[in-house]
């Protein structure tokens, strides 16, 4: 009975060990790919190509996204940060979408580990699922308050202080108030 316990257990680490050693080339190549761009694209760079809702912005934000890493909360605080510094949402949502979806590294394991039909499926949809993604945040949600929510991010890095008598909001470094108390 233990035997059988330790067997079944020594078989799934070689089954483990098997699709890492497969899938361990795409990693790397995918990886190193995202280092590089990573490396020598700055954001600044990256939200002057993505600060309108057209589609060079939107291709641009597709392929940054498809160069960058799988891991969906790096991202979303890339994303975060490129909207914030001035990317457009519609561009900052192609760029969340594909930095998850149609990342290259996912690609190669795709294809490493179920085969270049399901590559070339992944490859096709991403876009699609990208251009449906696109659509709906053009038809629900308006500019103002793209605007607003951008606005509140900058507000949030302000270093505030609230005063303790009248309960005012003040910027720290310049005593400018932040939000005056109805």
């Amino acid at each position: 009975m233990i035997w059988e316990i330790l067997t079944t257990i020594a078989e799934g680490v070689v089954l483990a060990g098997d699709f890492l050693w497969q899938a361990l080339w795409a990693l790397l190549l995918g990886f190193m790919i995202s280092g590089a761009i990573q490396a020598f694209v700055s954001k600044e760079g990256m939200v002057n190509y993505m600060g309108e809702p057209d589609l060079k912005s939107v291709l641009y934000a597709m392929g940054f996204g498809t160069a960058s890493t799988s891991c969906s909360f790096g991202d979303i605080a890339a994303t975060k940060t490129l909207f914030k510094k001035g990317a457009h949402i519609i561009p900052a949502v192609a760029f969340k979408i594909a930095s998850t979806n149609f990342v290259i590294g996912l690609t190669f394991v795709i294809w490493a580990l179920l085969g270049w039909e399901f590559a070339v499926a992944q490859a096709v949809g991403a876009p699609i699922f990208i251009l449906i993604a696109i659509v709906l945040v053009h038809l629900w949600i308006p500019y103002d308050e793209t605007q607003q929510a951008r606005e509140r991010l900058l507000e949030e890095e302000q270093p505030v202080v609230t005063d303790p008598v009248c309960k005012m909001r003040l910027n720290r470094e310049n005593g400018i108030p932040v939000e005056r108390p109805c």
